[in-house]
């Protein structure tokens, strides 16, 4: 009797195995509503962790938003990340590329944020709120070293101690007063703040096919090797 109720357990997690690595397989990522097989498209967020601002060198700051993108579920896409953010060697508005796109910039909820990157540093830009990479709202401020053109402001990252930061709102629906969210007020060069980011140009491809019926993976099929082997030879040991 208990060497039934052994065996049972083990057939159990076995299951629980298999039942995970399907929802994973099945956790696929859908684009934004509205847009049809071939449209293109770009992400924006703000990161949900933050930095200081000391570093001149953009590297670092795109480096730093593209380890928040891996560590999420963005991480599933094969786009590269850029921060929104200018030093005192380059702006902005050339860090992310594609001044003139009208490739719709959405956030990770799926809501439309602007039709192109040139709307994004137009003066007027009535910008929605900004969310972190896990579609939730952030913090207060950005680092941004930037004015609303998408230049640096006299306050770029990493060359004066109190550098330019924006204010994301990052809230469902709020729409922001123009320029705010990039040139807002100044921060200490210490302080630790998120950074903006924005993909590279996603292109919608068509659906996946159904996946197969998943197999026991390794883990899984080790696991039942291994349990199966010690309840036969302890059953073969009390006969």
């Amino acid at each position: 009797m208990r060497l039934t109720v052994n065996l049972k357990k083990l057939l159990v997690m076995t299951a629980a195995l298999v039942g995970i690595a399907s929802q994973l397989n099945a956790n696929m990522y859908a684009p934004p509503p509205g847009l049809q097989i071939g449209d293109k498209y770009r992400l924006v967020f703000m990161t949900e962790e933050g930095r200081t601002a000391t570093s001149s060198d953009i590297n670092d700051y795109n480096s730093f938003v593209t380890d928040a993108a891996k560590n999420s579920w963005l991480g599933n896409l094969t786009v590269s990340w850029k921060a929104i953010a200018s030093t005192t060697s380059i702006d902005a508005i050339d860090n992310i590329g594609q001044l003139t796109s009208t490739v719709g910039v959405y956030r990770t909820d799926g809501f439309l944020f602007a039709n192109g990157t040139a709307e994004i540093f137009s003066p007027g830009f009535l910008y929605p709120g900004i969310l972190t990479e896990d579609a939730l709202p952030g913090r207060n401020y950005a680092w941004t070293g930037t004015t609303q053109d998408g230049h640096r402001s006299s306050a770029p990252l990493g060359g004066v101690i109190f550098p330019n930061v924006g204010m994301p709102l990052a809230t469902m629906g709020e729409t922001g007063t123009p320029s705010r969210w990039l040139f807002h007020i100044n921060e200490g060069v210490i302080a630790s703040l998120p950074l903006y980011a924005i993909s590279s140009e996603i292109t919608v491809l068509p659906p996946p096919p159904p996946a197969p019926t998943p197999e026991p993976g390794t883990i899984g099929l080790t696991a039942l090797g291994v349990g199966t082997l010690f309840l036969t030879t302890k059953w073969k040991r009390r006969r």
